[in-house]
């Protein structure tokens, strides 16, 4: 895995992600596979979703093609503030129960194509299923980020 590479930091760790990312774009289905990366926190608030941002805003500087495929703010103003400068896959909306929500489209994230993903609330309740089987579809094609609050 690109991010498990020993003693390579800045440009040439960048280089060889880089080359990792388009070999596995080469071998298509079956040789291409993403990875996950989790942030995890001990209670709400802690900062799991402003560190998935910045860790997003990083890769872009880098060059990356990175994209917030689904995010919950909260209405906090500094992860409102980090979050409005990277670009967002439009949510899908929902009829469940009378009351229309919004949840990440994964088919919307997959044919965009970016190189890494954010999936904020990766283990929430969207509806009538759980987040995880169509966050899986995005986890099999790109790297991509998520918090996990352990309660």
């Amino acid at each position: 895995m690109a991010d498990s590479i020993c003693g390579a930091d800045g440009p040439v760790r960048t280089k060889i992600i880089k080359v990792l990312d388009s070999v596995r774009r080469q071998a298509g289905v079956g040789g291409a596979r993403g990875t996950h990366r989790i942030y995890l926190g001990m209670a709400a608030g802690v900062g799991k979703t402003y560190a998935a941002l910045e860790e997003l805003h990083r890769a872009k500087d880098r060059g990356d093609d990175a994209v917030i495929a689904f995010v919950e703010t909260y209405g906090r103003p500094k992860t409102v503030e980090v979050a409005q400068s990277l670009e967002t896959v439009p949510r899908k909306r929902l009829a469940y129960k009378g009351v229309e929500v919004e949840e990440m489209d994964a088919d919307a994230v997959i044919q965009r194509q970016p190189a890494i993903a954010l999936v904020d609330e990766l283990a929430h309740t969207n509806g009538t299923w759980r987040a995880w089987p169509t966050s899986s579809k995005v986890l099999r094609a790109f790297r991509f980020a998520s918090g996990y609050r352990i309660t």
